[in-house]
């Protein structure tokens, strides 16, 4: 139990220490960040209205919404 407890502090610790982490960066760089994040269009849900297919070309009907980012696409 005490191993886990110890895991789990650590763990904490790390995330924690890289959510902060960036706060003492480069004033050109936060603005940069900001400037990248302005330019990217939010996300919306895109739904299927039969455009959706498998890797065969055919119609996927159990998918009705697609939510699309860089590197990540989620199909409900």
């Amino acid at each position: 139990m005490k191993s886990i407890q110890s895991f789990c502090i650590i763990g904490i610790l790390l995330i924690s220490s890289h959510m902060f982490a960036g706060e003492h960066s480069d004033p050109d760089q936060k603005a940069k960040a900001e400037e990248l994040m302005a330019r990217q269009k939010p996300l919306g849900f895109q739904e299927n209205k039969g455009q959706m297919t498998d890797m065969e070309g055919n119609p996927v009907p159990n998918v009705l919404y697609k939510v699309s980012s860089p590197g990540l696409d989620i199909f409900v």
